[in-house]
């Protein structure tokens, strides 16, 4: 997991690109400006350089070339971005995709529990309120 907040070398660059992406920040305060951000480096990496090979997500169609929410920035970068592989889970196909993925892919080893707190920070808010 990456915090954005701590990226000070990229912020710049990372938020015009999220800028471009959505096209207007008004409306938008410091926190929400820094969630869009955050979509930049879901698709390019901590630097900016390492473009990921998919894009998957949920999210309403919005026309034919958006999303509903800020979704839609990430999906719109990785559509500038030539991302080999877009798919949205909220279609039928995107589904198919995903169970056919899923299906090659399984592993014969049972899944393995994640200790978030060594994820995460210990006073980050997700962590504070959550129950297992």
């Amino acid at each position: 997991f990456i915090d954005a907040r701590e990226l000070h070398e990229y912020r710049h660059h990372a938020t015009a690109m999220a800028l471009a992406a959505r096209g207007s920040f008004a409306g938008l305060n410091k926190f929400g400006i820094e969630l869009h951000t955050s979509n930049v480096y879901q698709i390019h990496g901590d630097k900016l350089d390492s473009l990921v090979e998919a894009c998957i997500f949920w999210a309403e169609p919005v026309g034919r070339d958006k999303v509903k929410g800020g979704t839609n920035t990430a999906f719109q970068i990785a559509k500038k971005g030539n991302v080999p592989l877009i798919v949205n889970l909220y279609y039928q196909e995107g589904i198919e995709w995903a169970k056919a993925f899923l299906a090659e892919h399984e592993q014969d080893y049972p899944y393995e529990e994640i200790d978030w707190t060594k994820i995460h920070k210990y006073d980050d808010p997700r962590l504070l309120n959550f129950e297992e």
